[in-house]
């Protein structure tokens, strides 16, 4: 199977191609809203890798502002969206929106200051139960129990489990484990697993949380500033598809209350947690529109097309990570290359019937 890496690499080689020069016009749209979750300095970057595609460095973002400003974007809130997708005009500026998902303490820390010197609008898309502290970032949580120790040993659901952390695979492959364990959890397994695995090591699920978690103070006091958006990102980060009526309209509808008694200003935007295709469709959409917000966000990749003004609900972005390294990859975004090596372009990178590439 393919590694995103791998396909980056792929299209790089093909992306001054006539076919490349084709494709860009077609799917380039009327711009892009890129898809951003932590901010780190380089030497604090996660060394797993599950964690580390949630990350950006400082470099990183400021390296992505320099070239949409070199390549005449338009900086645009998620406000401006809709009334830029009426434009029809093939001259007109391409509008580019940075918005951050969950609610990361560092998106006030590391990322505001640097938008905020390039004038960059921002959203950040609030999970409630962050800085109602409620919710339980394990995936942290494990990253510090592998990262500082070289064995992890605990009894769960009367079996010895002791997992060897000595080296960078023995982590990742202990990672994956324990994560696998608590994606399989039923009711309430997930705190008997949590007491059993990490609180003997002295990893409190609290402290965590208060760690990485912006608090509702900064999250008003960020709300103050014209330049930054706060939308609702459910009340839980869970599958919506999961989720029966009642519960749907609870997480969407419960956010964006709890959100504007907060901050005192109404919430007109709403990212989906898990927002691919599996987890977020028509009755999500739906659900959302009914819920009294003006836009909705997918982590479906693509750009901004004309069409999307039938389907402000289900906006798609792209996701920016650490693969992103440099001005190509960017191309290959921002174009629309991307976007179109899933679709119809997928033929002509597979090498096999049995190589399927990742989507």
């Amino acid at each position: 199977m393919y590694t995103r890496g791998r396909r980056l690499f792929q299209l790089k080689s093909i992306v001054k191609s006539a076919v490349y020069g084709a494709v860009s016009p077609l799917y380039s749209g009327r711009g892009s809203i890129l898809m951003f979750h932590r901010v780190c300095e380089k030497q604090n970057k996660s060394a797993i890798k599950f964690n580390s595609v949630l990350e950006v460095t400082t470099q990183h973002l400021e390296r992505i502002i320099l070239y949409f400003l070199k390549n005449d974007y338009r900086f645009a809130s998620i406000d401006e969206v809709p009334e830029a997708l009426l434009c029809n005009s093939k001259s007109a500026q391409k509008i580019v929106v940075f918005t951050f998902d969950d609610g990361y303490k560092d998106n006030l820390l590391l990322a505001y200051p640097l938008l905020k010197k390039y004038k960059v609008p921002l959203t950040i898309y609030v999970t409630t139960s962050f800085p109602e502290g409620t919710t339980i970032l394990w995936w942290y949580m494990l990253d510090d129990l592998v990262s500082k120790n070289s064995q992890i040993a605990f009894e769960y659901e009367g079996r010895r489990h002791k997992l060897d952390c000595s080296t960078r695979r023995g982590k990742e492959e202990a990672f994956m484990k324990i994560r696998n364990m608590i994606m399989s959890c039923k009711d309430g397994g997930m705190t008997s697993l949590i007491r059993a695995a990490f609180e003997r090591y002295g990893i409190m699920p609290g402290i965590k949380i208060r760690e990485l978690a912006l608090s509702w103070e900064q999250i008003a006091g960020l709300a103050q500033d014209p330049l930054v958006t706060i939308g609702a990102h459910a009340v839980n980060h869970v599958a919506l598809n999961r989720l029966g009526m009642q519960e749907l309209m609870n997480e969407i509808v419960g956010s964006k209350k709890l959100i504007e008694s907060k901050i005192r200003k109404p919430v007109r935007h709403f990212s989906y947690p898990f927002g691919g295709k599996k987890e977020a469709g028509i009755r999500e959409f739906d659900a959302v529109r009914q819920g009294g917000f003006k836009t909705g966000t997918t982590s479906r990749t693509g750009n901004l097309l004309s069409l999307h003004r039938l389907h402000l609900e289900a906006l798609p972005r792209l996701l920016v990570d650490g693969n992103v390294e440099d001005d190509t990859d960017l191309d290959i975004f921002v174009h629309g290359f991307m976007s179109h090596a899933k679709t119809q372009l997928k033929r002509f990178l597979l090498k096999s019937n049995s190589d399927k590439l990742a989507v």
